[in-house]
């Protein structure tokens, strides 16, 4: 049986489903980044904190040693891999939703319509082979509702995902 959202989002994902495709878990996507995406190394990382606090203040840009001290590692794997594939059309997509089907994994951008009625238009997606394990993610103090999903091609990545849905999804995706 769905959860609540994927219930209650269910009529407004289909028109993004193909033909006999079968919903499994419609998740909120609560962070588009939620990690260091790229090698950290102490001694530029803090020259680039300092530079900001001292130009911008605080509300600069964080930095890679910052991500990956909160919140772990985002995406392991090179720049062409399924990891990073996932992580940019989550980045491209406003409101982002995750969607998984029997046959795909699909990044929607969603709108809310009026109360509980919402409408998704398809960012991308990769094949539902394509993601191979699923676990909580490691690492960082800011953890709730994390998800590492773990890609056929031997990359990572992590998704922010609504707490409450995050273990139905793990279910979903074999963790």
């Amino acid at each position: 049986m769905p959860d609540d959202i994927t219930a209650t989002m269910a009529r407004d994902v289909a028109p993004i489903l193909a033909p006999g495709e079968e919903l499994s878990v419609a998740a909120i996507i609560t962070s588009a980044d939620p990690g260091a995406t790229g090698p950290v190394r102490v001694g530029p990382e803090l020259g680039n904190f300092v530079l900001r606090l001292l130009t911008l203040g605080l509300v600069g840009e964080n930095t890679q040693l910052m991500r990956r001290a909160f919140w772990g590692r985002a995406v392991s794997g090179p720049p062409d891999s399924l990891a990073h594939t996932l992580h940019d059309l989550i980045h491209e997509a406003s409101w982002a939703k995750l969607v998984l089907t029997d046959r795909r994994v699909i990044i929607a951008r969603g709108e809310l319509l009026g109360p509980g009625s919402y409408k998704f238009d398809l960012v991308g997606s990769l094949p539902r082979t394509a993601v191979v394990g699923a676990r909580p993610a490691p690492k960082g103090l800011m953890r709730r509702g994390r998800l590492e999903l773990r890609y056929a091609d031997g990359s990572t990545g992590v998704v922010n995902l609504l707490k409450k849905q995050s273990s139905v999804v793990l279910r979903a995706l074999g963790g």
